[in-house]
């Protein structure tokens, strides 16, 4: 089991929604106009400092397998798009089109709007902006996030009304969808300790009973698990259900009581322990209105998602744009991306669109001794 190593192309989330630069008109100059809307240059060395995914060229020969299959794993490859820079000014952009879509079709989402999204989502985890600051995110890159991910719900989901009996019967046929239920979970920490010597002073220090996480936040060799909050699996707040867990995980974390540590395990050259902090059993909760209002969402964007093609509404948008990109070294990617666009008949390949989920995360280990 590799701890260290990580799909190129997952990245860290933000509050359910795109991840963006912090807003328009930096004092510092810009680097590009989208129909005459800026992206400043502190803008975009923000959205660049902040990026965590990139689109790279995979040598499949290249990949490590497992029982024939292909686990999370580092990937030194080609970027698809020339330089991280050019991916970031593409996704600026790309937000820019977004918000422009949004205001053609009456749809564009208030301050007020993403002053309630922000209050539903510290509603679902209080911690949430502060686990977002306290890895670099600023509360104006925030709030561009939230808009421009509202900005592509109302997009999908203008004109559909979901009533109360869609909802009602959504409910009868789903009864696992994990906003009412929850299934078995671990919420498991981890340590990895590079070598022998590392896991000796690591057991010393639990020795003194001192909590595991502040013994893995000095310790730990895996740099990627402050990310989780050093838990294994989900977003380091919930337990993760079981049937996420590698089965080689779960049969070690099975013996563990709450509260109880493992031995170590060979991971690489060095160890990991784990610490089983919570267990939860299957759990029903009661379908209130917060849920339903949930489930309407949901349900409209199912919906809207069936009629209405976004993609090639950005597409279409982003060919008739006129985009000036005053940064000279990015000036001849973008010159040569604009002619593949004018020809393109569907969204490039090469231009994601990020739809993050809600906290920070990580690829799931594969299991110990491999």
């Amino acid at each position: 089991m590799d701890l260290n190593k990580r799909i190129f192309n997952v990245g860290l989330p933000i509050l359910a929604m795109v991840a963006v630069g912090c807003g328009g008109g930096a004092k510092g100059g810009n680097i590009a106009t989208v129909n005459g809307d800026a992206i400043g240059k502190d803008e975009f060395y923000k959205a660049m400092e902040m990026k965590n995914d990139a689109t790279v060229v995979v040598n499949p020969q290249n990949l490590q397998s497992t029982g024939g299959q292909i686990p999370p794993q580092a990937y030194a490859g080609q970027l698809a798009d020339g330089n991280i820079g050019f991916e970031t000014l593409k996704q600026l952009v790309e937000q820019r089109i977004i918000l422009q879509l949004a205001a053609d079709q009456g749809v564009s989402p208030t301050s007020a709007d993403v002053n309630k999204e922000i209050e539903n989502q510290k509603r679902d985890n209080p911690d949430q902006l502060k686990q977002l600051t306290s890895h670099g995110y600023t509360l104006d890159f925030i709030r561009k996030s939230i808009e421009v991910g509202l900005a592509q719900e109302k997009l999908v989901t203008r004109g559909i009304k979901i009533s109360d009996k869609d909802v009602d019967d959504y409910v009868k046929a789903t009864p696992e969808d994990p906003l009412y239920y929850t299934p078995e979970g671990d919420l498991i920490q981890y340590i990895v300790a590079a070598d022998a010597k590392a896991k000796t002073t690591i057991d010393q220090e639990l020795g003194t009973g001192k909590q595991f996480a502040l013994v893995a936040a000095q310790y730990t060799s895996d740099r990627g698990a402050a990310q989780r909050n050093y838990h294994l699996y989900g977003n380091g707040v919930d337990p993760a259900p079981v049937t996420q867990i590698e089965p080689k995980v779960l049969d070690i974390i099975k013996k563990l009581a709450e509260g109880q540590q493992s031995g170590w395990y060979p991971q690489g050259p060095g160890f990991v322990k784990f610490y089983l902090e919570r267990r939860v059993k299957p759990q029903n909760k009661t379908v209130d209105p917060i849920i339903r209002e949930k489930l309407v969402r949901k349900l409209a964007l199912i919906e809207g998602s069936r009629g209405i093609n976004l993609d090639k509404q950005k597409l279409e948008k982003l060919k008739s744009a006129k985009v000036v990109v005053t940064e000279e070294a990015l000036k001849p990617y973008w010159d040569q991306y604009d002619k593949q666009l004018k020809s393109a008949a569907t969204t490039p390949t090469a231009s994601p669109s990020a739809a993050p989920s809600a906290s920070p995360s990580a690829p799931a280990p594969s299991a110990p001794g491999k």
